[in-house]
Parts: structure tokens; sequence; C-alpha cells
């Protein structure tokens, strides 16, 4: 039976020479801290999937830094890399709408953080 890839496994194999199917196929550099935002957000995914009782805070602030480079993370699998094939213009619009959204908003929460900080 085959089971679902893991998340750090999948994040790998972008990186890898596995992606380039095609003649125009690009495997993953990752930019900056995405490497490590990738880290975090399997890290914390974990801690919600098990969850064990415990106390627990999280620090808010730097969750749309994170979640901003997976979108980029997203963004390079779906159209950048070459090796996803829309074959609906609608639905290839549709995403790259709900992308852009998604990094429209979480760069306003990201700006009110920094600007509560300057306050504080």
């Amino acid at each position: 039976m085959k089971k679902m890839d893991y998340f750090l496994n999948l994040y790998k194999k972008i990186k890898s020479e596995l992606m380039l199917q095609y003649i125009n196929s690009k495997k993953y550099a990752p930019e900056a801290n995405e490497g490590w935002s990738i880290k975090k957000l399997n890290s914390l995914r974990n801690e919600f999937i098990h969850f064990q009782p415990k106390t627990w805070t999280i620090e808010v602030t730097g969750l749309p830094s994170i979640c901003l480079d997976c979108l980029n993370v997203i963004r390079f699998c779906g159209w950048k890399s070459s090796n996803v094939l829309w074959h609906s213009t609608e639905y290839r619009e549709k995403a790259e709408n709900f992308l852009y959204i998604s990094c429209s908003e979480l760069e306003n929460i990201k700006l009110e953080y920094e600007h509560q900080q300057t306050i504080n």
C-alpha cells in the first residue's frame, strides 16, 4: 500500500534532480530563510497534529513571514518549476488569484505586527 510522503521529504525532492522531468523543468533553490520556514511550519504542524496536553505559547509575529516563505515554495511548484501542466486556464487563474490574495493579506498582517512593535 502506498503512503503519502512526508512533508520534509517532499521538500527535499523539489530541490533534487527528480524535479528535472521536462526540458524546461527546474529544481527548487531556496532563498534566504525559506528552508528554515518550511522546517518551522512542519514543526508547528506536528505539534498540532500530534497534540499532547501541555502549556504552549506561540509568538505569532513571525508567522506571516514563515507563511510567505512557504507560499513562495508553492509558487515555484505551481508555476516556476514547469512541472505542473495546467489543463484549465480558469483553474490556473483562480489558483494564481488565491495565491496573490494570500500573499497580500499576509503582507498586511506582517506590516501591522511590525507597526505594533514600533508602538510598544
